[in-house]
């Protein structure tokens, strides 16, 4: 028999596949594990309330005015839906209530907030903590302001669905709490809750080191690539580790030097998709935002094929339609011998997603590090998300893009290349004379420039021999022209297509412009 959990709020057994054994053995009123105390729940959508009860018991759920009734089904299943809400800052509880005869028959949320509610995901760059910043100390002596809330819970990976989460609860973000959280979302969401002036959650589900391959359930992977042997691949290298560990503790091994890690399971394809996104399902979100990648640099084309099959495949088993997936587009670092140029091809992998409707792409190579794959400056990562989604979410008119190509023309032994989002105008950054391999550190070096015959770092040129060149560039009445004295007869540009660099095309709003690469002769 599974346990029953009678803690509150500490249950999730999952709404879409069922653990009827768990069901009908555990007694007593539960709800999902996201629904505790200090909750924010989603305005303007319709908020699927569920959880579990004796069979056949009637359920009744009262907020805000609201009074819907369900009765548990066979499996002890229930489930309402509360109408639509506007948002509101302030308090107030959620009740659940049955004609339950055992020990729990009602449960009551306290402090409960009605804004925008965001999930937040992917590896170890998401993960990092505001204690783990340089810039976090900084934050500590915030005023309180709990309208900022972030829900957290005990990560864990599930080679099923998981119906289950635990450890999970909310909290206001304050200065005795922000160090805790993930920089990044922070960021993201302290900015939405400055401009939107509404409460906001954020639900943070990371786990470093881990590919997209393990967000992704068999379906999306299967349909991503015509086969099931991603999936069948990586289960089957877990199965043989995990069979490692146990004939090394077997034979008396230290628990804590198991050959296979944790972070090695956490990595098997579908694992972490069924124990780290399936419980949340159908919790009321507004849109996702994505920090990942780092783990599939090994092979940018198949991320390219994953990306957006996973971003189709949250999106339905969501049932929201198209919500918002903001994402980061991968900062620099310099790349082992033998790997040189997959980080490039990876963010132009990254940027392909870009094709699925209301998707939108965080570029933030200025934070890059070229000795560290962790870059401690997360604000520009966080804000620019929150840039998107202010703009093309909650339609507020500000300048949410750095420069983006938009066309180009050959002028004899240059190349006139024109841009959207020019916020302004074009700025060509003040380049450093000396940089930090790793920020925290205080080593410098020498910045070597590639082009240094230009105002603009980071363009090169094709010529008609196939060949790619670094050029100078320069901002001309609002267009970049690019050449090269090794070029005479350019077909093609591309700019920041390197692993690691500075790259300093920004607009005068801030924001840095995004990779791209021409096909050849792509004049428009």
């Amino acid at each position: 028999m599974k346990k029953c959990f009678r803690v509150r709020a500490a249950c999730g057994f999952g709404f879409m596949l069922m653990l009827v054994s768990v069901h009908t053995a555990c007694a007593g009123l539960r709800l999902a594990g996201m629904f505790a105390d200090n909750m924010v729940l989603q305005q303007g959508q319709s908020v699927p309330v569920w959880g579990w009860a004796d069979p056949g018991q009637s359920i009744q759920v009262e907020f805000g005015g609201q009074v819907k009734s369900a009765v548990a089904d066979s499996n002890g299943q229930w489930w309402v839906t509360l109408d639509v809400m506007v948002s509101s800052a302030v308090p107030r509880d959620l009740k659940i209530s049955s004609n339950l005869k055992s020990q729990i028959s009602n449960l009551i949320f306290h402090d409960v907030l009605v804004g925008e509610v965001w999930f937040c995901s992917g590896q170890s760059n998401m993960a990092m903590t505001m204690r783990e910043i340089p810039a976090g100390a900084i934050e500590t002596t915030m005023p309180q302001d709990t309208s900022l809330r972030v829900f957290t819970f005990r990560r864990q990976f599930a080679a099923a669905p998981a119906n289950a989460i635990t450890n999970g609860t909310w909290y206001g973000v304050d200065s005795n709490r922000v160090r805790g959280v993930s920089a990044t979302a922070y960021y993201f969401g302290k900015r939405l809750q400055q401009e939107l002036q509404v409460p906001v959650g954020l639900i943070v589900s990371t786990w470093g080191g881990t590919p997209v391959q393990a967000w992704m359930s068999r379906e999306m992977l299967a349909g991503a690539t015509g086969t099931d042997a991603i999936a069948e691949k990586g289960l089957a290298a877990t199965r043989d580790g995990l069979k490692t560990n146990e004939a090394f503790l077997a034979a008396g091994g230290d628990p804590k030097k198991r050959p296979w890690p944790e972070w090695r399971s956490a990595a098997t394809p579908t694992w972490l998709f069924n124990g780290m996104v399936h419980p949340f399902i159908p919790y009321a979100i507004r849109g996702v935002i994505w920090y990942q990648g780092e783990a599939n640099v090994s092979d940018p084309e198949l991320y390219g094929a994953l990306f957006p099959a996973m971003i189709r495949g949250w999106r339905a088993e969501w049932g929201l339609g198209e919500f918002p997936f903001y994402f980061c587009q991968l900062p620099g670092i310099k790349l082992h011998p033998g790997e040189e140029g997959k980080l490039a091809r990876l963010r132009a992998m990254q940027a392909k997603a870009l094709q699925l409707p209301n998707t939108g792409m965080a570029v933030i190579y200025d934070t890059a590090e070229e000795a560290d794959n962790h870059p401690k400056n997360k604000r520009p990562a966080g804000e620019r998300m929150a840039l998107l989604a202010l703009a093309r979410t909650y339609g507020r008119a500000i300048e949410y893009s750095g420069p983006a190509y938009a066309g180009m023309s050959v002028e004899g032994d240059k190349i006139r290349v024109r841009f959207d989002h020019l916020g302004g105008g074009l700025v060509a950054r003040e380049l450093p004379r000396d940089y930090r391999p790793v920020s925290v550190k205080p080593e410098t070096r020498p910045l070597i420039r590639k082009s240094p015959g230009g105002s603009l770092e980071g363009f090169e040129l094709k010529g008609a021999d196939g060949s790619w060149h670094w050029a100078d560039a320069g901002i001309n009445d609002g267009t970049v022209v690019v050449s090269s004295p090794h070029v005479a007869h350019p077909v093609a540009v591309r700019y920041a297509w390197a692993d690691f660099g500075f790259f300093n095309l920004f607009n005068k709003a801030g924001l840095p412009a995004a990779p791209f690469q021409t096909p050849v002769n792509a004049v428009q």
